[in-house]
């Protein structure tokens, strides 16, 4: 009796796991913006293939699902489609938030109510856009308190009350994100153009990616003060975005430079693994199973650009500046990860030219 009892209990255990899994990638989708093909790729995380290509002007670069899974938003960097795009996923319809400058970053609030974009403005400074999502309309703009030129990095505190914006010169501030005004005026931690910002999910560590130096400075968000220097590889590395996992436990961050994703174990700040990659990584994100989605440029950008490529042009102005070029990279990839072992799950999916930030959110 005991012994049928294991079996039906290890049996029920086994279900339960299968279900649990398949519940928490349920529908999910993966968003991919290929910037010079001018498209979304669509992939559904339980089948792995790409379900749709979504064509959207001006240079798709971010990303930005709301939970819900009704919208996505997307970034336009091209001077000629300047805004924010946004995909209705129920019919993949798409219509432009026209903006007069081109967005560098887009955040959404964590209750999902505001995009941010960050933008140069006038002679530019930085401006912040306040859409709201569900008019799709800006309802305030403001140039940040502790203003420097030429915004590049964007992204907002777990409570949506601040907003951290980083400068090429180096310098990383915070201010109120409903107003502009200023929490920490502009502060260099050290390294040379931090291009992205990363949030630790519990709020407390802010992730600064220097993509001219190779490495990412930690800073706590509550004294702001660097609490570590993460060393990504050198100057060639090109640090380009960073994801924790789903415990909070481990950084992952795609190395343009050296074709690398390392691991980092956030208890000591050292790599304790690495993927090396087929092509150039950019985005990556973490699905809600805890599996890792990454996008490569594919086989021809490892050979076609010579590291570092921040010698020639500095991202993300790269893609401004260098499409007719960029278009002869051919199709690049997506790859989905175990965040344990780094390994590979599944082929690798084919998506456009050149994919950049994606995300994964909930299907429609």
């Amino acid at each position: 009796m005991t012994k049928r009892v294991f079996k039906f209990s290890a049996l029920t255990a086994a279900v339960l796991a299968l279900t649990l899994h398949a519940q928490a990638h349920a529908g999910q989708v993966v968003y991919v913006p290929n910037t010079t093909a001018n498209t979304v790729s669509v992939i559904d995380v339980d089948s792995g293939l790409v379900t749709s290509t979504i064509p959207v002007k001006g240079l798709p670069f971010i990303a930005t699902p709301l939970a819900d899974g009704s919208k996505v938003y997307i970034d336009n960097l091209g001077l000629d489609v300047s805004g924010v795009s946004v995909i209705n996923t129920a019919d993949q319809s798409v219509k432009t938030i026209k903006l007069k400058f081109p967005p560098f970053a887009i955040v959404l609030s964590p209750d999902q109510s505001k995009l941010y974009a960050l933008k140069a403005s006038s002679g530019l400074t930085s401006g912040v856009d306040i859409i709201d999502t569900k008019t799709d309309t800006v309802i305030k703009s403001y140039i940040p308190g502790g203003n420097t030129i030429l915004p590049i990095g964007l992204q907002i505190s777990p409570d949506g009350k601040t907003l951290y914006l980083s400068y090429p010169g180096g310098t990383i501030s915070a201010i109120e994100a409903a107003t502009g005004k200023t929490l920490f005026k502009p502060t260099y931690f050290g390294g040379v153009l931090p291009a992205w910002l990363s949030i630790s999910r519990d709020g407390k560590s802010l992730y600064v990616l220097n993509f001219l130096s190779g490495d990412t400075i930690v800073v706590d968000t509550a004294t702001w003060k660097k609490v570590a220097r993460i060393d990504n590889g050198g100057v060639n590395a090109e640090p380009a975005i960073a994801v924790e996992n789903l415990a909070g436990t481990k950084l992952y961050v795609t190395n343009f430079g050296t074709q690398t994703v390392q691991m980092i174990d956030k208890a000591t700040w050292k790599e304790v693994g690495l993927i090396k990659t087929e092509g150039r990584p950019l985005g990556i994100a973490i699905a809600a199973d805890g599996t890792g989605y990454y996008s490569d440029w594919g086989l021809k950008s490892a050979t076609a650009l010579k590291a570092p490529i921040s010698t020639v042009l500095s991202w993300p102005w790269l893609f401004i500046a260098g499409k007719g070029s960029l278009d002869s990279l051919g199709n690049g990839k997506v790859v989905r990860f175990d965040t344990e072992t780094l390994q590979p799950i599944g082929a690798s999916i084919t998506v456009g030219v050149t994919p950049n930030i994606l995300e994964v959110g909930p299907g429609k």
